[in-house]
C-alpha cells in the first residue's frame, strides 16, 4: 500500500502519466490511485485536451502520437462531424485565432468547446462557448504532482493539502476564489530558456513569497502555479523538460540546464 498523491488514502496506486499521453507527455508517477485516476485526472485533462489550441495542435502531431485518450476523444459525437475534418473547418480554426490576436481577445485563459457547426449556402457557421478556468484543473494537477515528486516534505505542506483537496472534489469554484494559476502570456522567462515549441516546461522557483512552478505547454499555455505561501531552500531553480523528439521527461536544476544549452562545439572546450 501507498499513499494517493490526491487523495491521500492508503490505497494501491497505478502508473500514469502527469502529462496527458495526448500531448505527448513522457512523465510518469506511481502514486495515484486507481480511483483518483478514473474520477479524477481523465477528467481534468480532458478539460485541457478539449481547448481549441491545444485541439490544434494535436492535429498538427497526429502522425506522433498513439494514445488510447486521443481516440476516445475523436470517436466523442462532438469531434466526429464531418465538416471538422475538412480543409474549410480547418482555416476556420486559424482564422479564429488571428482574429483573437488582431482584437487583443486572450487565447490563455478560455476553453473553446464547439457548440455548434452548420453548414449555410457553402459556408460553415459556428458557435462557441468559452469558459475561462476549467482547463487550469489540469495544470495545477501537473504542477502540484511535480513539486511532490521534486521537493522533500512538500506533501504535508498545508497549502499542498488544499490543492490535492481541490483536485480530489474537482472544485472549480476553490480553484477560482483562490487564483492558484495565473496566466503569464507576456513573460520573458521561456525566451530565456530557449523553448522549443514542442516541448513542455516546468521550472520550480522558491522565494520570499512561497514557492512557485512555472508552467509552458507546447507553445499554447504559459502559467504560474502558486503552491504555497511557505518558502523552500532550494539550492537553485528546478527545471523539468518532457522532450519530444527524444520521448523522454528529465529534471536539471537550472543552473545544469543552462550549461546545457552552451555546450561547446567543434571540439572547443572551456
Amino acid at each position: 500500500m501507498s499513499i494517493c498523491n490526491i487523495c491521500r488514502d492508503d490505497k494501491p496506486c497505478i502508473e500514469q502519466y502527469v502529462i496527458p499521453e495526448v500531448l505527448c507527455g513522457y512523465y510518469y508517477i506511481n502514486t495515484v490511485c486507481e480511483t483518483c485516476y478514473e474520477n479524477v485526472i481523465a477528467s481534468v485533462d480532458r478539460l485541457l485536451i478539449s481547448h481549441k489550441l491545444i485541439q490544434y495542435k494535436i492535429d498538427q502531431l497526429k502522425h506522433q502520437i498513439d494514445s488510447p485518450l486521443l481516440l476516445d476523444i475523436y470517436d466523442e459525437e462532438e469531434y466526429t462531424n464531418k465538416e471538422t475534418d475538412s480543409d474549410e473547418f480547418q482555416f476556420s480554426n486559424s482564422l479564429i485565432m488571428k482574429l483573437c490576436k488582431r482584437h487583443d481577445i486572450s487565447l490563455h485563459n478560455e476553453i473553446w468547446k464547439e457548440e455548434r457547426v452548420t453548414k449555410v449556402a457553402g459556408s460553415i457557421q459556428r458557435e462557441l462557448l468559452l469558459d475561462n478556468r476549467k482547463y487550469k484543473m489540469s495544470l495545477l494537477k501537473m504542477a502540484y504532482l511535480f513539486a511532490v515528486h521534486t521537493i522533500d516534505g512538500y506533501f504535508h505542506d498545508p497549502d499542498a493539502i488544499v490543492i490535492s483537496n481541490i483536485l480530489s472534489n474537482i472544485d472549480f469554484i476553490e480553484l477560482k476564489d483562490r487564483n492558484i494559476v495565473r496566466d503569464l502570456s507576456k513573460s520573458s522567462l521561456w525566451n530565456t530558456l530557449n523553448t522549443d515549441c514542442e516541448n513542455h516546461y516546468f521550472i520550480l522557483l522558491s522565494g520570499k513569497d512561497g514557492l512557485f512552478c512555472f508552467i509552458r505547454l507546447f507553445d499554447v499555455f504559459d502559467v504560474v502555479v502558486h503552491l504555497s505561501k511557505k518558502s523552500y531552500n532550494l539550492p537553485s531553480p528546478i527545471v523539468g523538460v518532457n522532450d519530444a523528439i527524444n520521448q523522454v521527461f528529465y529534471k536539471k536544476s537550472l543552473k545544469e540546464y543552462m550549461n546545457g544549452l552552451f555546450k561547446p562545439t567543434n571540439g572547443i572546450q572551456s
